[in-house]
């Protein structure tokens, strides 16, 4: 399952993301002022291209502050632990792969998390209460309408069965997670066909700057080699 959090960053509850940070050891002197940098959150409306008047914020953490995204895995740690409770309870089965190799229950990035369970409705119903849980605790609402459902050799009536009680929408592989195309099977190499396109791109844009040779070779090593770095990196 891909699970989409609607308006992540913006409805993150205050007070229980700082009961969250005094449960992980941080002093009250700490949580004083993650308090205060909260409080003094303020926000206008843009008018005809005009700033007009200031709304002090009530939830979430502002976008762009280096901050924010620490605070914001910090309280998603809520949702982890949940998961792997549910592990370690039997309450949520997990895939079983080879001898060799172990697959998760979730991969998560920021608000970007992919879980990995049995097709059983009971695990289905299990998950499904512990997002409504997390909803009212963290104010973090799944959103259904952008939730991908994903499996391989269920029949179709089961996999509606999940649809009709969480109300995601069924998916097909292959599909993109952190921009690296996730599939099942060997790897083919229309899989990667967008990240070659990418690349082109970029390598034509810097010819057409005029760019030297020197200078396209560092873009190459700063740019061109992360991208690809990265994609390995998701697969292992």
């Amino acid at each position: 399952m891909k699970i989409d959090i609607s308006k992540a960053f913006n409805t993150l509850d205050w007070e229980f993301l700082l009961k969250v940070l005094q449960q992980f050891g941080f002093d009250q002197k700490f949580c004083l002022w993650i308090k205060n940098i909260l409080n003094f959150a303020y926000l206008s409306v843009s008018i005809n291209g005009a700033q007009k008047g200031y709304f002090q914020c009530k939830r979430g953490v502002r976008q762009g502050d280096p901050l924010s995204p620490l605070l914001f895995c910090i309280a998603e740690d809520v949702l982890i632990r949940g998961i792997s409770k549910l592990v370690e309870e039997g309450k949520l089965d997990l895939i079983k792969a080879s001898s060799q190799h172990n697959i998760p229950s979730h991969v998560l990035y920021a608000d970007d998390i992919i879980l990995f369970c049995k097709g059983k409705i009971s695990c289905i119903k299990n998950l499904q209460k512990l997002f409504t849980d997390y909803a009212l605790c963290l104010g973090q609402i799944i959103n259904a309408h952008k939730s991908t459902l994903y499996s391989d050799s269920i029949p179709q009536a089961r996999i509606n069965s999940f649809i009709h009680l969480l109300g995601f929408q069924q998916g097909s592989f292959p599909f993109n997670y952190l921009g690296s195309p996730i599939f099942k099977g060997k790897p083919k190499a229309q899989y990667f066909l967008p990240l070659a396109d990418k690349i082109k791109s970029k390598l034509a844009s810097w010819k057409a700057s005029l760019l030297p040779t020197a200078g396209r070779v560092q873009m190459v090593k700063a740019i061109i080699q992360g991208m690809l770095i990265h994609t390995i990196t998701i697969y292992n």
